[in-house]
């Protein structure tokens, strides 16, 4: 098997290491650059907001696909979802039931048809005939078909599905990649997190909450490692990793334990099962985006997390050569606790989830659908926009109703590689952040403290601070929160100095942890819809 049959590649979105031969580099998002904003108001809007925001953005490309780095993002899977019963001549789009089942009959009479016409041409033409074959059920109503056979591409056996009557649409499972004053005493090294112009001011929201554990902040990742720091607020997880390579001896099931996403010479050389990806060392990715978030605070040791006692829910999606579309849906719908066939129910579901992942290319379907459900339910989908410098958003953090989140640097302005586009939301810092880590190089070892850099490691800075949002406001419907965060972002000095787009944070500017915990106290009409 070879990294051909893995899903379409999800990637983690973080950046540079800062140096620990441990953290891997992985992708960045686009930050869209708006106007500056007063330091203190936390509003975002000037006499000419319109005129600059339309100079800057008149190229909106979020919808298409952005250039990015020759990863091998190929696939052998396509997610496909048939139409309601009876309805075979209405799109029903957005209208399935998110607890809906997949008719399997109505399935295999339609890959029967596929393969017996694939057979035909292929006995035409004396070649060697694609087979397609259900792999797996999924959550949504959706099932995950494999191929096999003659080279036809995914994409042009999504175009054949679409035309049966039956179904209502084909995409290729698209893999991804891994996107109070404290007395901790690492605590003065968080810049990102301090009372200044181009922080977040943590120190002045923590004297409203410091969270609580009724809020729960799922986060889909690789899993995480046993740390001191992450034990006090962890709740048992789930690995949803259906490949076997990419889940490296922890399989689908009640574990969100992180083996390791190693990829050795031996794995990337030609004819290795990873073929066309870069060589590295474990990245321990998700235990980094979890510390940011959930690192227990006032222990006398290490660092400070956003929310101090918050509950963190490790859903282990990302694997060796990353991820599939598929596996970080049913992930998504299973922190919401939204039922996936073949898992248990989730007792702790989240109203947070944040994605510090993505792939290049438009929101899918089957992203959209998942965050639709996840909105109707109260809870808010926080993902990092991307790491490519360019102006566009990953998916899924460009499908609608989700918070994306670009990069800001030490100085306030954009990170160099953060993507910006018009669409981001807003910025928070993330260059030289100090999170949560592991020594080892393949396999665990000591928990350890490591810099790190990338759009991963912003986006759980916001995801923190919309659980502390929740811990004040339980009311606050996903709308609602990302009103009030792009409301209360600001832009640093660096905003009266220049409008250049490619230099201001990405969105509305950086985050204010301070600003959007006091407006979210103070707004209590939230519905939660």
């Amino acid at each position: 098997m070879t990294a051909s049959l893995l899903p379409v590649l999800l990637v983690a979105c973080g950046g540079g290491d800062g140096g620990n031969p441990g953290n891997s580099t992985v992708e960045t998002h686009d930050p869209a650059i708006h106007e500056p904003a007063p330091p203190e108001g936390g509003s975002s809007e000037h006499a000419d907001d319109s005129t600059w925001h339309e100079q800057c953005h008149a190229d909106d490309t979020s919808m298409v696909a952005a250039e990015g780095p020759a990863l091998n993002m190929s696939t052998n899977q396509l997610i496909v979802k048939l139409r309601p019963h009876g309805s075979a001549g209405d799109s029903g789009y957005g209208r399935g039931s998110r607890n809906a089942s997949v008719d399997v009959d109505a399935l295999t009479r339609v890959v029967d048809r596929i393969n017996a016409r694939a057979n035909a041409s292929a006995n035409a033409s004396r070649g060697l005939p694609v087979r397609i074959a259900v792999e797996r059920m999924m959550s949504g109503g959706s099932a995950v078909l494999s191929t096999t056979g003659a080279d036809q591409s995914v994409a042009g056996l999504a175009d054949e599905l679409m035309r049966e009557p039956e179904v209502e649409y084909a995409e290729p499972d698209v893999r991804v990649r891994a996107s109070a004053q404290p007395l901790d005493p690492h605590f003065r090294d968080m810049w990102h997190l301090h009372d200044s112009d181009v922080a977040i001011r943590m120190p002045g929201a923590w004297d409203v909450t410091q969270g609580n554990r009724e809020i729960v902040t799922a986060v889909l990742d690789s899993g995480i490692t046993p740390h001191p720091e992450l034990a006090a607020n962890v709740l048992p997880g789930y690995s949803f990793v259906s490949n076997a390579l990419a889940a490296n001896g922890v399989p689908r099931g009640p574990r969100a334990d992180d083996p390791g996403d190693w990829l050795g010479e031996e794995e990337t050389s030609a004819g290795g099962a990873f073929h066309g990806l870069p060589a590295q060392p474990s990245s321990w990715h998700g235990t980094r985006v979890a510390g940011i978030i959930g690192a227990t605070a006032n222990n006398g040791i290490g660092i400070a997390g956003v929310n101090w006692y918050g509950a963190v829910l490790p859903v282990r999606v990302l694997g060796k050569g990353g991820g599939s579309t598929s596996d970080v849906v049913d992930g998504m719908r299973w922190s919401a606790g939204i039922p996936v066939a073949g898992a248990p129910a989730n007792p702790h579901p989240a109203r947070v989830v944040n994605l510090s992942l993505g792939s290049i290319g438009a929101c899918s379907r089957t992203f959209q659908e998942a965050v639709d459900e996840l909105n109707a339910k109260g809870v808010t989908v926080v993902a990092a926009a991307g790491n490519g410098g360019n102006n566009t958003i990953d998916m899924p953090a460009n499908c609608r109703g989700v918070i994306s989140v670009g990069a800001s640097d030490t100085t306030g302005r954009r990170a160099f590689d953060s993507n910006t586009h018009p669409r981001v939301t807003l910025s928070a810092p993330g260059t030289g952040i100090l999170s949560l880590a592991n020594d080892g190089t393949r396999a665990p070892g000591a928990a350890d403290y490591g810099i790190t850099s990338g759009t991963s490691f912003a986006a759980p800075q916001v995801s923190g601070v919309v659980s502390l949002m929740l811990a004040v406001n339980p009311r606050l419907s996903p709308r609602e929160i990302a009103d009030i965060l792009k409301r209360t972002a600001r832009f640093p000095a660096v905003a009266q100095t220049t409008r250049s787009c490619r230099v201001i944070p990405p969105g509305r500017g950086i985050l204010d942890a301070r600003a959007a915990i006091n407006a979210a106290a103070g707004t209590r009409s939230g519905s939660r819809s």
